[in-house]
């Protein structure tokens, strides 16, 4: 059984692309992304809550804190880079800020 038949061929691949450390485009990728979702994140939160959006925004910016620790202590987290753990969750937390200076006070409906 040899590489050609691909037997070999996935479990080796499957090994070595869980040793991969990520690229500076896949961060910079991901933290745009991640900006991106803390806005909308932050614009539905105005959009459910309209009665006290800044406690509600707050509560997720705990919820992206916690998730930030979380995920700095995963499996997998060594290959990113010590100050990616830290950037993620302020990036999130910028985010929300942004979503309420650009959405202040919105009434649901």
């Amino acid at each position: 059984m040899g590489a050609c038949d691909g037997r070999e061929a996935t479990p080796s691949a499957k090994k070595t692309a869980q040793g991969l450390t990520p690229t500076p485009r896949y961060l910079v990728m991901n933290l745009a992304l991640a900006l991106v979702a803390a806005i909308v994140g932050g614009w539905v939160t105005t959009r459910i809550a309209p009665g006290a959006p800044n406690g509600h925004l707050m509560a997720l910016g705990a919820v992206v804190i916690a998730m930030g620790i979380v995920s700095a202590f995963m499996p997998g987290s060594e290959r990113q880079p010590e100050w990616y753990k830290f950037v993620i969750p302020l990036v999130g937390l910028m985010g929300i800020a942004l979503s309420a200076l650009l959405f202040p006070g919105r009434a649901a409906g």
